[in-house]
């Protein structure tokens, strides 16, 4: 057992004994504390020591601390963002991992109790409570730093009318009041959505009805009548305005029972009433699932509706593809499970459910309208997937152990993981609800047996807080993503090749507004670009060396291009010597670098938390990457 007592002085005690801070002024007193989970799971007996990281604004600060060491940790700054502990276990394995929620921890009052999850490395704990009901395939959605969870079926095969709320902060399960009006029939067919300001947003089903559920209060607001829709998918479209789109008329004994609709209505969240018409769907489909792509070169937010079920007169892989102001158009050689990679690509993989197993897999560029092969995934059915923090991601489900399949973009392959001896999974999930948390955890429920058990996944500790990645392509666990399959190409080397203007690769894990890219390469055709602030395929900043020309700084917006600055003029590269390029963001000045040489300078204007990487300029730019860091 251990406790942090944190904030700007901060000390770590183990065991819990709490003693007097002496530095002068009495700092606010802030306990980190691990959330007591069944059978001590994420709590190794022979741990040996423990590493504790703050994550800041300007980078991290790891402290490594004895088992009965009392530690005055000063210099942990008010911009901390996230603390993650690591406990050894000996031979400098890690016996357990756990990441906070974000925070604001200059802002905590004294005596406030941080809660942390720990849990094996890519392994599994159970919940500390049980759910209130057994349920079978639950509706859920982030809810503020928690989750809402709705209906499912019960073990008779009846939909569930009941909801209940997840608190990561005690890792248990409390239940929800729910209106006769929306929950009287159930909530087979219902659409959930989490909005941008942590409330949920359910939809349709039984029931043609919106209700706002509130996550600071965890109540239900009132049920206010709209257009009939079942089995739909909902996405919220910023702040206040939210689209529902597909589906079908009614539900009847828990399935579709009436006309298949292809229109979408927008609804806005403050004032719910009948809405606008929104985008015609080229598909009336069922059960489709919603991924943002962002804001591409045309300046508009794009959106995928794939997966789920379409009428058999239409092609199984298709998906829709639609911004809200009403263009819509058609994707193709899209496979059944699919799941959000940086950059905005998609992969996707798998069969139908009842389907034979296939090992076909596809990764859609944002901006393409057919999905390309990659890598075959693995002979599975039954499998859900989840993107995780560090850019990977993990599928659950259809492997009868409890083995978690993961891919990884870097190297276009999928690996089955086991999880560690001492952290049990749940072996044999069918179709199991997934979703990731506000600490980066997956929350685990079971798709083929109503059961009141739910377990929490742990990956990597690299997040958008994260200090400082480098990726080595091929030798580190950390991530490289190409969202455009066609210019990266794997063998000896890792080059990306660029047909256009640019072929990107964007680090996993952290989500910075400033900080630095540095990447080592050759050079092998054109020129070399580094990428900053990527809020979306067509929004980001990036520093180009192109040979012959000048070194310049670009901003792209949604298809319009500003040179902000010209530098010096870039020599040739040979293309069997590395280079280092480097971009750094200081409040509003970027300032890019060859080989430690500024090449050019300028204010950026207003930046934001996004992605950083690597391109390949063009048309017919060649670069080999041989090492990627980004850090604060």
């Amino acid at each position: 057992m251990w406790t942090v007592i944190a904030r700007r002085a901060l000390v770590l005690l183990l065991p819990v004994v709490v003693q007097a801070i002496g530095c002068g002024d009495t700092p606010a007193r802030v306990t980190l504390d691990p959330v007591p989970l069944p059978a001590s799971c994420g709590r190794p007996k022979n741990a040996t020591g423990i590493r504790l990281t703050a994550y800041t604004a300007t980078g991290e600060i790891t402290r490594a601390v004895g088992l009965t060491e009392v530690v005055d940790l000063a210099d942990f700054p008010a911009s901390t963002e996230q603390f993650g502990v690591e406990v050894a276990v000996g031979g400098g394995a890690i016996g357990a991992i756990g990441k906070t929620a974000p925070l604001a921890f200059g802002d905590l009052e004294d005596k406030t109790v941080i809660p942390i999850v720990m849990a094996p490395p890519n392994g599994y704990c159970e919940t500390a409570g049980f759910l209130t009901v057994a349920r079978q395939a639950p509706l859920v959605a982030r809810a503020g730093a928690g989750a809402l969870i709705v209906g499912g079926k019960a073990a008779d095969g009846t939909w569930l009318p009941s909801a209940e709320y997840y608190d990561p902060a005690t890792a248990t399960f409390t239940p929800v009041a729910v209106s006769s009006v929306l929950g009287a029939s159930g909530f087979a067919g219902t659409s959930l959505v989490t909005l941008p300001d942590g409330r949920v947003a359910i939809s349709g089903g039984p029931r043609s009805v919106i209700t706002i559920f509130d996550p600071v209060t965890r109540t239900l607001g009132e049920s206010v009548l709209v257009d009939s829709r079942a089995f739909h998918t909902s996405i919220a479209l910023g702040d206040d305005r939210l689209l529902l789109a597909g589906g079908c008329v009614e539900v009847a004994n828990g399935t579709c029972n009436g006309f298949l609709l292809n229109s979408s209505q927008v609804y806005d969240t403050k004032k719910i009433d009948a809405g606008q018409v929104g985008p015609v769907l080229r598909v009336a489909r069922i059960g489709a699932s919603p991924f943002s792509l962002g804001i591409l070169d045309d300046g508009k937010p794009w959106y995928v509706l794939a997966g789920g079920t379409a009428p058999p007169t239409h092609d199984p892989t298709g998906a829709d593809r639609i911004s809200p102001d009403g263009d819509v158009e058609t994707i193709t050689g899209m496979n059944a499970q699919i799941a959000a990679l940086d950059g905005g690509a998609l992969i996707t993989a798998f069969a139908p459910d009842g389907d034979l197993p296939v090992q076909q897999a596809s990764m859609l560029a944002p901006g393409a309208k057919t999905a390309r092969a990659t890598a075959l995934a693995p002979l599975l059915s039954g499998m859900r997937l989840a993107p995780l923090e560090d850019g990977r991601v993990a599928g659950f489900g259809g492997e009868p152990n409890d083995d978690v399949v993961i891919y990884d973009p870097t190297i276009d392959r999928w690996q089955l993981l086991a999880p560690p001896a001492e952290s049990k999974g749940p072996s044999g999930l069918v179709a199991p609800t997934l979703l990731r948390l506000a600490d980066g955890t997956v929350l685990v429920f079971d798709g083929g047996a109503a059961t009141q058990i739910v377990h929490l996944y742990r990956p990597t500790l690299v997040g958008p807080a994260a200090g400082s990645t480098t990726v080595a392509p091929g030798g580190t666990p950390t991530v490289l993503t190409a969202p455009d399959p066609d210019t990266v190409q794997r063998g000896l080397t890792w080059d990306l090749v660029s047909p256009g203007d640019l072929a990107r690769a964007l680090v996993g894990g952290p989500r910075i507004a400033t900080g630095s890219v540095r990447a080592t390469v050759r050079v092998r055709l054109a020129g070399v670009a580094l990428i900053a602030d990527q809020v979306g395929p067509g929004k980001f900043l990036v520093g180009e060396l192109a040979e012959g020309a000048k070194a310049r700084i670009v901003r792209h917006d949604g298809g319009t291009t500003r040179i902000l600055c010209s530098g010096k003029d870039v020599a040739a590269f040979d293309p069997n010597v590395a280079v280092t390029a480097r971009l750094e963001l200081s409040g509003t000045t970027a300032k890019l670098f060859r080989d430690d040489v500024e090449v050019a300078s300028c204010d950026v204007g207003q930046v934001e938390r996004g992605s950083w990487g690597v391109a390949a300029l063009g048309p017919g730019g060649r670069v080999t990457v041989d090492t990627v860091t980004v850090a604060r």
